[in-house]
């Protein structure tokens, strides 16, 4: 992140224009002759709540002796960015880590407010929030996809807490059972293996918390003409990723 920020200042002291641009919720990211990438979220009321949640956590940092490595995460994801990108006659929606929403002004509520979002059904989704309860909207369901789409999704592990859990795929393939996830949510974490000394006190200095990654990285590949709605495309899955509906 900190490379991109100084790519971006970089190009606008050469360009002599801002090169970098928030995403805000209704603002187009990128438009071209057959795409339209166009920002959901986040809400104003979203970066307003977050604005002042991270001025009081810089506050109280700023009076504590020792100034922590990061600042705590901002809860209930409330600057995720959700995006729908329209290609040619398609159109998917990327829900990010969005929430449902404390109210109407923000998360997936404040987005369903938005004529901006309600323009256009996408066939193609990517499951909010690893697909948890606290992601759902039954509003984006029925508003914002056409009936049955192609749902793809990552699983999320910490500790205990996998998703997404039994109840949360059930939900899922009552409304479609086109939903792929890049790997088995309850794959275990390998044992841990012997690193270098010196790597390994590397990692300690340079780490707040760390944890092994469960082996190779699922991938998803869907891949459909973009003018052609009859034809649903083809999905390949790679290094483990799986149809939802094989899970026990």
């Amino acid at each position: 992140m900190h490379k991109a920020l100084e790519i971006a200042a970089l190009r606008s002291r050469e360009r002599k224009q801002n090169m970098l641009r928030y995403a805000i919720a209704d603002r187009p990211i990128w438009e071209s002759t057959a795409v339209r990438l166009v920002a959901l979220s986040p809400s104003d009321e979203m970066n307003r709540y977050a604005s002042d949640f991270m001025k009081r956590e810089y506050a109280a940092a700023l009076s504590k002796s020792a100034i922590p490595a990061r600042l705590s995460p901002i809860t209930p994801n409330d600057t995720s960015v959700a995006l729908r990108l329209d290609v040619g006659s398609r159109s998917v929606l990327l829900g990010s880590d969005l929430a449902t929403g404390r109210d109407q002004l923000t998360g997936w509520s404040s987005v369903l407010a938005s004529p901006m979002a309600l323009g256009k059904k996408s066939a193609v989704f990517k499951v909010a929030h690893h697909g948890s309860k606290s992601g759902w909207h039954e509003g984006v369901w029925s508003d914002m996809l056409e009936p049955r789409p192609l749902a793809l999704m990552s699983p999320f592990r910490l500790g205990d807490q996998k998703l997404p859990n039994a109840a949360d795929r059930s939900r899922l393939l009552a409304v479609t059972n086109r939903v792929f996830i890049t790997s088995h949510p309850d794959k275990q974490s390998p044992p841990a293996g012997q690193r270098m000394s010196k790597i390994e006190k590397v990692a300690t200095q340079e780490t707040i918390t760390r944890r092994l990654a469960c082996g190779p990285v699922g991938h998803i590949r869907w891949r459909a003409p973009i003018h052609d709605l009859t034809n649903d495309g083809e999905v390949e899955l790679f290094d483990g990723a799986m149809q939802l509906v094989d899970i026990v």
